[in-house]
């Protein structure tokens, strides 16, 4: 006897709806968690033992998916240019690597941050958590807003190399501007981690 299963992914109405169910979920757990929301610093105060762990986690992510998305945008494009123009594939690197880059930045800071983190008897817990999960959710935003227009400036480049290969070097500049973004979150993440470290 054969089982049939239908193997088709969800369609974009189905994830909107499961999307829509979890946040829900959520509000509706934190509202029960924190009885009287309006009270923001009371809600403060409650949430802030973790969260430093939660921009940590923010931070990791945001610059993972960040990552994914740009090298994702990078081998759509020189996968199927490559097949005719082989010289592109070798054109990709600088993409790849600032891409790495925005990564590794966000797992560094994510390590410091980690070596800062204010113990239970800490005088200026609050401060310092609510200065930890700034940090990184600055450096998680940058590095994916950094890493995906890299990927896409980076693909754009390869195929616009495979129809003129004297424009290469001429672009290679506008992909420099949108790393950039990355390198200003990964020094704001440093200011405030030395905040962070000279707080007592």
């Amino acid at each position: 006897m054969k089982i049939y299963v239908n193997m088709l992914p969800p369609s974009p109405k189905q994830i909107m709806y499961y999307k829509s169910v979890i946040i829900g979920l959520i509000v509706a757990l934190i509202a029960i968690k924190f009885a009287n929301i309006l009270d923001i610093d009371l809600f403060l105060q409650k949430i802030s033992p973790s969260v430093g762990y939660l921009g940590m986690a923010f931070c990791f992510l945001l610059s993972a998916y960040g990552t994914i998305k740009g090298m994702k945008s990078i081998g759509n494009s020189v996968s199927g240019g490559s097949i005719i123009f082989p010289r592109i594939g070798s054109k990709s690197v600088f993409g790849t690597v600032f891409c790495e880059a925005n990564f590794l930045g966000g797992v560094v800071i994510c390590f410091l941050m980690h070596g800062v983190l204010p113990s239970e008897n800490d005088s200026v817990m609050l401060e310092k958590s609510w200065l930890i999960f700034s940090a990184c959710i600055s450096v998680g935003i940058c590095s994916y807003c950094s890493s995906v227009s890299t990927g896409v400036i980076c693909s754009a480049i390869c195929l616009m190399d495979a129809k003129d290969p004297a424009l290469f070097m001429k672009l290679v500049a506008m992909e420099l501007i949108s790393s950039s973004i990355g390198i200003l979150g990964l020094v704001l993440g440093f200011l405030l981690y030395e905040k962070v470290r000279t707080l007592s």
